[in-house]
């Protein structure tokens, strides 16, 4: 192998590449499949709404065994390869219940993944963990590259493309990630500990109040994210765009996230996580408003590129602040369990609320219960930075919790 290949950071920003490349080809597209299939907007809610309630529990469960067992690499390989198998099979779920049970299975088994890739590169060095913006841009251009191309291949050869082209592109996540040192290294443990002795109680992280604050607030602020997302093939298809639109919008959505990303590190490590979280919802509540006023598909292509001072501004902080707070015997499980709330609980709550709200009130209803939503986590920071008065980075781990509790 290339010597530049066995660096790193370059290795994390190829896994990236390969993993959000290859949900791209699926994720993307699949509203646009039911939706083509005949099932209403509460249907395909109801698909996502089980999708995300499994990956809840999921989240809960491959975080925890990542802990317990010690290993990031084996239990990634493990789900990477039974998605494949789920999705290769979808042509042949010919009703709404195969369905059901598939996207349930896709949700215990993926939405995990993307809290554990983080945790891997997170754990791996300091120098991995300030750059973590950096590899994660990298996902963020192949979900953008696929998109577009899916968007296209779609029209031209129908939709079993992309139940072929996701297995094909699972190998590639599989092959780079074994060429990747697992997470989880002995010299991360302190000098009277082992393996065995490590105590892995979840239960820790819900006594410190910055974990459970900063749950809150993320969960609050993805659920207007997932609608937007989730239900971007329905916005589109409210003013005359197609799958070629879904692609495009997606693409540029992902490369706009690209820039932020890569500076993340110069924010994420000077100001306090409170401040950031601020400035993201107000280009939330920005986006949201402009896509309830959009009447074209270029201009729903256009709004979405705020992606880059909203999405692209929260992921990095949120993911950078939960590894500074938890003990390293548990950062796995709270990034997946923070994932559970925000993206789980959250995504439940968005996905089947927001395909009845579609069907019953339309979609310019939705986007303005979404602005509400938003104008509440700016009133709650808000409240939070002046009591505080917090501006710059403040680190607090649960072990300096405890030990005051103790005190």
């Amino acid at each position: 192998m290339l010597l530049f290949l066995r660096n790193q950071k370059i290795q994390f920003a190829l896994l990236q590449w390969a993993f959000w490349s290859t949900w791209s080809s699926f994720a993307s597209f699949y509203v646009f499949y039911f939706s083509e299939q005949g099932y209403s907007s509460t249907n395909i809610g109801l698909f996502l709404s089980i999708m995300t309630l499994m990956g809840l529990i999921g989240q809960l469960f491959w975080g925890y065994i990542c802990d317990l067992k010690r290993t990031i690499k084996r239990v990634f390989i493990f789900c990477i390869t039974i998605i494949a198998l789920i999705i290769l099979l979808f042509p042949y779920y010919q009703n709404a219940y195969l369905i059901m049970l598939a996207m349930g299975g896709i949700g215990f088994l993926w939405t995990a993944q993307q809290s554990i890739i983080d945790s891997w590169i997170l754990q791996s060095s300091t120098e991995l963990r300030e750059n973590y913006g950096f590899t994660r841009a990298w996902g963020s251009l192949g979900f953008a590259l696929i998109a577009v191309i899916f968007g296209k291949v779609i029209q031209m050869y129908g939709w079993n493309i992309i139940f072929i082209g996701y297995p094909l592109l699972s190998l590639l996540i599989i092959i780079i990630a074994s060429k990747i040192e697992d997470g989880y290294q002995k010299d991360l443990l302190t000098a009277n500990q082992n393996e065995k002795s490590v105590v892995v109680n979840p239960f820790l992280l819900f006594k410190n109040f910055e974990y459970i604050y900063l749950l809150i607030i993320a969960t609050l602020i993805f659920m207007p994210n997932t609608i937007m997302i989730s239900f971007l093939p329905m916005f589109l298809k409210n003013v005359g765009g197609t799958t070629s639109h879904q692609g495009l919008a997606l693409f540029f959505i992902a490369i706009s996230e690209v820039p932020t990303l890569l500076l993340s590190k110069q924010f994420i490590i000077k100001y306090n996580y409170r401040v950031i979280l601020l400035f993201s919802a107000i280009f939330y509540i920005v986006r949201l408003t402009l896509l309830s006023l959009a009447t074209s598909p270029a201009m729903i292509i256009g709004v979405g590129m705020l992606q880059a001072l909203s999405f692209a501004v929260f992921l990095p902080t949120v993911r950078y602040s939960i590894n500074q707070i938890a003990p390293d015997s548990l950062k796995t499980t709270a990034q997946t369990f923070a994932t559970c709330s925000y993206l789980g609980l959250g995504g439940v709550l968005a996905n089947s609320l927001g395909g009845v709200a579609i069907d019953y009130f339309g979609v310019r209803v939705l986007l303005y219960a979404c602005i509400g939503i938003i104008a509440i986590v700016i009133a709650i920071l808000l409240v939070t930075i002046i009591i505080n008065k917090e501006f710059k980075v403040k680190e607090v781990s649960i072990e300096e919790s405890l030990s005051k509790e103790a005190v």
